[in-house]
């Protein structure tokens, strides 16, 4: 903890678990969305703030378990969160006189912290790790390839060149190889999910979604157009990253072709977001 804590003054918050050893020696590598020494730099740039740190207790077993065979740090696999934690990190968050909170967490919905008289008053940014402007945006996409840039398997020429029209944009405008991560999936429909998991991880200052829908003989076509579009936007509203949409819905082939250029413009666009996000919250401190 640092600084005073008081109910009506917003803290910043991280309530971490589960804690190993090798939490400490990360440096970002990918076992939570903030580190600990992400965490204890952000407070103590602020002033105000605590980490309430949970589950402390890991057998030899366990720790020994934490890493690949080659040696490497395994990421934590995906699980469904203990509400008796939650319970427990409310309660100690009260007892701190912590009311306010602005959480150093990746964007997610979670159970509702009123009933311990805690506010969630939003989301801090996770700091940089490593990226000079404009290298902000890490690509998300459908339909060619995604990581940071999301690409579906199906109509796959037509995504190829949109994804490779992409990644030629990213590098135009200064976005390192390495900073640039993508990620294939089945089809556009497939991309809002992909893409959420992706946000929420708190690694990725843009995502770029790259895809074609050519219209079939079926309804099929409406759907996939609509919900896929539906659900990116809904990706972005609630996580608060941006994401270009650089699906391209068409008739027929011939207007596909005629519209390849999205690539690089949902780049661009990926990339005008990001930096105008890091511009408000530099100016918002």
């Amino acid at each position: 903890m640092r600084g005073e804590l008081r109910p009506e003054r917003e803290a910043l918050v991280r309530v971490h678990e589960p804690l190993s050893v090798l939490d400490l020696l990360d440096t970002g590598a990918g076992t939570h969305s903030w580190g600990i020494g992400e965490a204890l730099s952000t407070i103590a740039k602020t002033g105000t703030g605590v980490i309430v740190l949970l589950n402390c207790s890991q057998s030899d077993e366990a720790f020994e378990a934490s890493f690949s065979a080659e040696g490497k740090v395994a990421r934590r696999s995906d699980r469904s969160a203990d509400l008796r934690n939650y319970g427990i990190g409310a309660q100690i968050l009260r007892d701190l006189q912590v009311g306010k909170m602005r959480l150093m967490a990746a964007p997610r919905k979670m159970p509702s912290m009123a009933g311990f008289g805690l506010e969630v008053a939003g989301y801090a940014e996770l700091p940089r790790r490593g990226m000079d402007p404009p290298s902000e945006a890490a690509a998300g996409g459908a339909g060619g390839r995604g990581g940071g840039r999301r690409g579906s398997r199906f109509n796959e020429g037509i995504c190829e060149r949109l994804l490779s029209g992409a990644l030629a944009e990213l590098a135009a405008l200064g976005v390192r190889a390495t900073d640039v991560h993508t990620l294939r999936v089945p089809g556009a429909l497939e991309i809002p999910l992909t893409l959420q998991w992706l946000a929420q991880s708190g690694r990725f200052d843009a995502l770029v979604a790259i895809g074609a829908v050519i219209r079939g003989e079926t309804y099929h076509f409406e759907i996939v157009s609509n919900e896929s579009s539906r659900g990116i936007s809904e990706v972005q509203l609630e996580t608060g990253v941006p994401v270009a949409n650089g699906i391209i819905t068409t008739e027929n082939d011939a207007q596909a072709e005629a519209r390849i250029s999205k690539g690089a413009e949902a780049a661009r666009v990926a990339v005008e977001m990001a930096q105008l996000r890091a511009a408000i919250a530099d100016g918002a401190r």
